[in-house]
This record gives C-alpha cells, sequence and structure tokens, in this order.
C-alpha cells in the first residue's frame, strides 16, 4: 500500500513547486497520497483529518497552515472514509466538523483544483450554508454543453465561480494559470504589504488598528426599534438610567457572535409584540446580520455569514453583571486546559445573565499551572509572565501595594494571595477585588490560551462586553481602571455599561452614549457634546449624562432652594425673616469646603455676601467711609437681581450647566 500512495523517493514535477508559491492558508484533499505534505513541507502534526476537529477549528481560528485529510490517513485506519456517502454522513453526525466546515466555506475563499463538478458538490454535502456572501472559484476540465448548468447552480448556490478548461488543452492551461495566480498575488502583496498566511505558526493573528465592530444595528431588539451605533475601536461606555436598554445592546452583539448557539436566548432580545428582528454588526472585515423570527416554537436564530467568531479569528468575551469567587475548592486539570480558539461558550455567561461560572475556573487554572509547572509539564516564564502580569494590574488598580500571588497550597489547592504582609486565599479578598481579579484572569487566561501561550499573548485584538464594569468597586478603583486597561490591553475594544461618573471622566465624546427615554419616542442614544476631560465629577453628575440637579443631599439642597427664594424678595415679612435666619443658623453649620457643590453655588455665596454687606451698610453699622447711601443701595439691589437670575436658571432646565 505505501508504495502505492507514498512515493517518497520520486522527484516532484516543478508544477507542483507553483502550488506552495500561492501562499495557501491550508490545503485539503480527498486523496490518501503524501503529496501535499511534500509541497508544503509540513510535518505530521499539522496533517488533520475529521477526527481532528477541535484541531481543525484551531488552525482556522488561528490562520495557521494545515493540511485536510478530508477522507482520512491511511495510517490511522479508523479515519479512513471510502466514499462521498460516508463522508457526508461524518460531516453530519460530527456537530464540530460541519462547523469547521462550514466555518471555512464562509471565511475563507476557496480555490477547487483537480475536482470535476460532481466532486465539488460531495464535498459541500450535508453543509448548511446559507447564502453565497463570498466568492469561490474552481478551475474544472470540461466537455460540451452540460457543465454549464451545473456551473450556474453552483454558483447561484454556494457562490462558486466555474473556470472552464477545455479537456482538449491538456494540462498546459492549468500550469499556466496557477503560474500567472501566484504571479499576480505575489504582486499585490508587495504593493500592499501583506503579511505571508503561510508564516511560522504562534505569530501575531493580525496587523492593523485595534477596531474590531465598527457600527452596530438593531431592529426591535428589546427596547430599540430602530437603533444604529458607531463605536470607538478603543473604549465605548453606555450610560442610562435603570432599565433603558444598556445591557441589551451588549447582550446582543453577544448573539449576533453566536449565531444559532445563542438561541435559547433570544426570546428575551426580540421586541415585544414583534414577530421579527434584526441584529447587524460591521466590523472591519464585513456585516454580519442576525435575523430573530418568532415561531409557535421559540425565536428561530439565523446568521448571514454564519460562524462570525471564526471568520474574524479573534477573542470575544462577555460579561454578566454578576461577577464572584466562591469557596468552591480549586480542580487540577491541564496546563493548556481549554480550548485554543474563540467560541460562543466565551460569551454565552452575559446571555444567561446568571453568575458568571467561568471565575472559578480561572482558580482552576492557577491551580493547574502551577501543578504542571512543578512536574515539568509547562513553561515556567510563561506561568510566571501570567501571573505577574495579572496580580500586577490588580494590585495597580485596587491601589495595594505588594498584592502579589502568593503560593498554592498543596493540602487544599487554595490559591493564596500576599496583602499587606498578609497571605489569604484567594476566596477572602474584598468582593470588589475577587469580582475584579475573575473577569480580568477570564481575560487573560482566554488571551494565553488562543494565542498558545507566545509572547505579547496579551497585545492580541480581543472584544469584551461587560455589563455594569464598576460594580462592587470603590471609588479609588473606579477612576483609573480605564486608563490601566488602555496600557495592559491596548488591542482589545471594550464595550461596557456603568452608572459611575469616576469611569466615563477622561473619555472623548465618542466613547460615551447616553440612553433616555423621551416622550412618544421611546428611547434615543445621545452622545456628548464635547469631551469630558476636566469636568469633574460634581460637573458630570449636574450635567445631561447623569441628569442630577445637585451633588448636595436632598435636605440640603432644599434648605438652601429656600434660602435662595427669601433671600430675592424685595420685602420680608416677619416670619420670612425669622425663618430666612434660621435657614442660615442651620445652613452654617453645613461645612461646604468638604463637599462637591453645583455649578451655581459658588455663584449663590458671591451673591449673598454682597447682599449681606449691602444690607449692613445700609444700615449704617459697618458702612465703608468711601460708599455713598446711593451706592450701597445700588449694590443691594445688584446682588438681589443676581439672586433672581440664578433662580430663574435653575428653573430652566440646562441653564445651570452652562455656567
Amino acid at each position: 500500500m505505501r508504495s502505492v500512495f507514498d512515493r517518497d523517493g520520486v522527484a516532484l514535477p516543478d508544477r507542483y513547486s507553483r502550488l506552495e508559491r500561492l501562499g495557501l492558508s491550508a490545503a485539503l484533499t480527498t486523496t490518501f497520497d503524501t503529496l501535499l505534505e511534500r509541497i508544503f513541507f509540513r510535518s505530521p502534526d499539522s496533517v488533520l483529518t475529521p477526527k481532528d476537529t477541535e484541531q481543525l477549528l484551531a488552525a482556522l481560528s488561528a490562520k495557521d497552515f494545515f493540511i485536510g485529510k478530508l477522507y482520512g490517513r491511511l495510517t490511522d485506519p479508523d479515519s479512513v472514509m471510502l466514499s462521498p456517502s460516508q463522508y457526508e454522513e461524518v460531516v453530519a453526525r460530527n456537530e464540530g466538523l460541519g462547523q469547521f466546515m462550514e466555518s471555512l466555506f464562509v471565511s475563507r475563499t476557496l480555490l477547487f483544483l483537480g475536482c470535476s463538478l460532481k466532486g465539488i458538490q460531495d464535498y459541500l454535502g450535508g453543509l448548511r450554508i446559507k447564502g453565497a456572501n463570498r466568492r469561490h472559484y474552481a478551475l474544472v476540465a470540461v466537455a460540451g454543453a452540460v457543465w454549464e448548468t451545473k456551473a450556474e447552480y453552483l454558483l447561484d448556490r454556494y457562490g462558486i465561480q466555474v473556470i472552464p478548461v477545455p479537456e482538449d488543452q491538456g494540462q498546459e492551461t492549468v500550469d499556466a494559470f496557477i503560474n500567472d495566480l501566484a504571479d499576480a498575488i505575489a504582486s499585490r502583496r508587495e504593493q500592499t504589504n501583506e503579511p505571508d498566511p503561510l508564516r511560522p505558526a504562534g505569530t501575531t493573528l493580525r496587523d492593523g488598528s485595534p477596531g474590531l465592530i465598527r457600527e452596530i444595528h438593531l431592529r426591535n431588539i428589546g427596547l430599540f426599534t430602530d437603533l444604529r451605533l458607531e463605536l470607538d475601536p478603543h473604549w465605548n461606555v453606555l450610560l442610562g438610567d435603570n432599565g433603558v436598554g444598556k445591557s441589551t445592546v451588549l447582550k446582543a452583539i453577544a448573539l449576533a457572535f453566536c449565531g444559532r448557539d445563542g438561541r435559547d436566548y433570544a426570546e428575551r432580545l426580540l421586541a415585544a409584540g414583534q414577530t421579527s428582528g434584526q441584529i447587524s454588526v460591521r466590523t472591519d472585515r464585513q456585516e454580519y446580520v442576525t435575523n430573530l423570527s418568532r415561531t409557535r416554537s421559540g425565536v428561530e436564530v439565523t446568521s448571514l455569514p454564519d460562524r462570525p467568531l471564526e471568520i474574524e479569528g479573534w477573542l470575544a468575551l462577555g460579561f454578566p453583571a454578576l461577577r464572584t469567587l466562591t469557596w468552591r475548592a480549586a480542580r487540577v486539570g491541564s496546563d493548556d486546559e481549554g480550548r485554543g480558539r474563540p467560541v460562543s461558550q466565551d460569551l454565552t455567561p452575559l446571555l444567561c445573565g446568571d453568575p458568571d461560572p467561568r471565575l472559578d475556573e480561572v482558580k482552576d487554572w492557577i491551580v493547574s499551572l502551577d501543578y504542571w509547572m512543578r512536574r515539568g509539564g509547562a513553561d515556567p516564564e510563561r506561568i510566571q509572565d501570567f501571573r505577574e502580569g495579572l496580580f500586577e494590574l490588580l494590585g495597580d488598580v485596587t491601589r495595594t501595594p505588594g498584592l502579589h500571588f502568593d503560593r498554592v497550597d498543596k493540602e487544599s489547592n487554595r490559591v493564596m494571595v500576599a496583602a499587606d504582609g498578609l497571605s489569604l486565599p484567594i476566596e477572602a479578598m474584598s468582593q470588589g477585588t475577587a469580582s475584579l481579579l475573575g473577569w480580568l484572569g477570564v481575560l487573560v487566561r482566554r488571551l494565553f490560551q488562543v494565542a498558545g501561550g507566545v509572547p505579547g499573548s496579551l497585545d492580541r485584538p480581543a472584544l469584551v462586553l461587560i455589563d455594569e464594569l464598576d460594580a462592587h468597586m470603590h471609588p479609588g478603583w473606579q477612576q483609573v481602571l480605564v486608563s490601566r486597561l488602555k496600557e495592559r490591553f491596548p488591542r482589545v475594544q471594550f464595550i461596557a455599561t456603568t452608572h459611575s461618573p469616576l469611569v466615563v471622566a477622561g473619555l472623548d465624546a465618542g466613547q460615551v452614549v447616553r440612553f433616555r427615554r423621551l416622550d412618544g419616542k421611546g428611547v434615543v442614544a445621545e452622545r456628548p457634546p464635547h469631551g469630558l476631560k476636566g469636568v469633574g465629577v460634581a460637573g458630570l453628575l449636574t450635567s445631561d449624562l447623569f441628569s442630577l440637579s445637585s451633588q448636595l443631599d436632598p435636605e440640603t439642597e432644599a434648605q438652601l432652594t429656600r434660602k435662595r427664594e427669601l433671600a430675592a424678595l424685595d420685602d420680608l415679612g416677619p416670619e420670612e425673616a425669622q425663618e430666612l435666619a434660621d435657614l442660615d443658623e442651620r445652613l452654617g453649620r453645613v461645612d461646604f469646603t468638604t463637599v462637591v457643590r453645583d455649578p451655581l453655588y459658588p455663584q449663590f455665596v458671591r451673591a449673598m455676601s454682597e447682599l449681606r454687606l449691602a444690607e449692613t451698610s445700609a444700615d449704617g453699622d459697618v458702612a465703608p467711609p468711601q460708599d455713598s447711601p446711593e451706592q450701597r443701595e445700588r449694590q443691594r439691589d445688584l446682588a438681589r437681581q443676581v439672586l433672581k437670575d440664578l433662580l430663574a436658571q435653575e428653573e430652566t432646565p440646562g441653564q445651570g450647566e452652562a455656567q
């Protein structure tokens, strides 16, 4: 059998070297020989069969070159298939293999060489491919006119453009086509400086800007009849009252990338009373449209094109608002436990909305890495980079000097953390610290896994959707969180919800969206008119972004308002004068230097001081010698007018913000 299918001692004709010049990202075949291995000089590790589903999906996501033996390898008899019907049955039965075949079809441009039209149809058998969003090509030997009908079907159904080669023109035409194609590809790469897809495994996935999602468009999703948002490539923070749809936006994006895998949660997103809805997500590569249709059995989800995670190749993570570590003991697993590719399970915790179970898995990973490192099964430097980077970031954000990984307790499998000179279990940290460590740990872990643990794993592109970013966090942590995350994850695009002005302080106008209800118009999305750098917490809280009338407590604010009203009156009766005196006495006990004042308060203080001075001078008690009675009267009138103007501005929404 080896002499028939594996002729390693025979020199390859020159035409096969031209295939190597095409710079293919993968090569698939239904034959059993080793011709492709010899052409592309690949080791057996890069030769995969339908049995290697996870490796196929991982190689596809990482854009690592591989050779796919669709009918198996003779060296592995259990993988061998001998007929198209047997292959089609395996594809239909193996969900992971079906995902791979569909993802390959929608994420790569395929070139069929040496296949008949029937052979192409056999290859596509059993696949659930909807629409022809990507053009593919097939160089096929033809005779007569019957092939035209089959070619039209392949074009309409699968987007495969048949390039016919008359049978009588032979191999020379094929060789010329491949040679011209190789020259054209090389010329284009040279002009556009495109990377070679046959780069060594483990190099960076993508070059270019970190912008992943450019725009989202929701129709009949949650409270949104028609919402379109352009997104910043780095940070996007969603503000608004409770119940205005901030979390819905995050979940809609998650569903768009999960596709059919998120159908169990689709009914929660489709607008009440509507039979259909749509989520459109435009990336820097293409647009993905997810349609939701209400049926008797629930809400069906269809995506065009399908499998966006595999098409894009970058990691996408979703975090619900409930994030905490439990006291479950950590479990030891493999040092590379988890999938080395983006998967929908990275997003479904956000769609589900239950407490995120992955935070405990961070403990499992730390314990597992320590276990395998002590047994020589993992790279110590890689583990130390992970642990030191994660805890350094945690200590930086929480302002806890000396916070670092201590050890793994061998008896209890507890992760011990050192802080303030003490060693304590990771679960004993505060709720805010545990929550922050948990989701940051998930992000770091998945970046390392998808990158294969190579240096620079944290510099890879990723999308992070996080609900209630500020949950359980001290104000001091909220104030520095965004800037710290920008530094540590320069190519991650964050889309987060928050109720904290400290989180948005310092962001650009294009990085903030405020959702609010309008009478008769439902919920609208608005951008602030200017950037938020230097505005300060007081200015933010009393701006349209948070719509607080004042930074003061309600009782003190009510007393100040009443004092302004009384001070603005031209004549005070005895009861009003006594009320004003009482207010003066109460407010005199308030230390206004320690509170954040609203924008009008400094002007009010000045006006009251001027009025008191004018009234005292008019009575002749402490009148400055240089002031005449007429001057003092004008000063009093001016102070009263200032108070009236301030009172009028408070009664006119939006005017106080301009002061």
